[in-house]
């Protein structure tokens, strides 16, 4: 049964053991590609047949293909709802592979769902406003140049009665939020845009468990670039 075996991982995973013990899995699965290409993230050099061999021709299963995973199994944990493996993912590795990804993705989720943001984001979903990979455009007006239209996918926003949350799921090992801080400023202008209500913004960084609110950060960022006249390209 998928639905018990969904909820017995998350109830298997209650410290930080657990935790452990499903990265080692994922990153047992994700250093066989690894090992295979320089660039793990935008390699198309090479694609797994159906034994699990990589084959030169295609792109190879990526770190960012298993955030992908990650992603849709924080939505179906929210939205009580079968995690499915993309498609185009799927093709790209083993049965037992896409398995043991899914499952451990299921833990990784699990224990988010167990934070305080989690709670909020499953309360949203019953009784609330809440979107996962929710695409958005908005126009960021400048008080010098031309202003411009921005898009992206915000991985989980949210609205409760006293905010709006901007959730950025990252499966990086490395935890400094500073890199990320362009894109997390377009986002929380987005969500200011579109829901006109006070926003916050956070990383959600699903190797740790680590949160980190990066609210003013972006705030800061969206203010100072609309406030200057340097390109877009120059900032991105």
């Amino acid at each position: 049964n998928v639905r018990y075996i969904m909820y017995q991982l998350i109830e298997d995973a209650q410290s930080l053991a657990e935790m452990q013990k499903a990265l080692n899995a994922i990153d047992k699965i994700m250093d066989l590609y690894a090992a295979r290409t320089d660039d793990l993230e935008y390699s198309d050099e090479f694609y797994s047949d159906e034994n699990g061999k990589l084959v030169k021709g295609q792109r190879v299963f990526s770190a960012s293909d298993f955030g992908t995973i990650a992603h849709a199994a924080v939505h179906s944990l929210i939205m009580d709802s079968k995690l499915v493996v993309p498609e185009q993912i799927d093709s790209l590795i083993t049965p037992a592979q896409s398995k043991t990804l899914a499952q451990n993705a299921l833990v990784l989720a699990g224990l988010f769902l167990k934070t305080e943001l989690g709670k909020r984001a499953r309360k949203a979903a019953l009784s609330g406003w809440l979107k996962s990979e929710y695409e958005f455009i908005t126009r960021v007006p400048r008080s010098m140049g031309k202003g411009f239209q921005v898009g992206g996918v915000i991985d989980l926003i949210f609205e409760d009665e006293n905010e709006v949350v901007v959730i950025d799921f990252k499966t990086d090992k490395d935890t400094n939020p500073g890199k990320h801080t362009p894109q997390m400023s377009s986002y929380y202008r987005a969500a200011k845009d579109i829901r006109k209500k006070e926003v916050r913004v956070w990383l959600y960084f699903l190797r740790s468990g680590k949160a980190l609110d990066v609210t003013e950060e972006a705030a800061r960022a969206d203010a100072e670039f609309r406030a200057s006249s340097v390109s877009l390209d120059e900032v991105f």
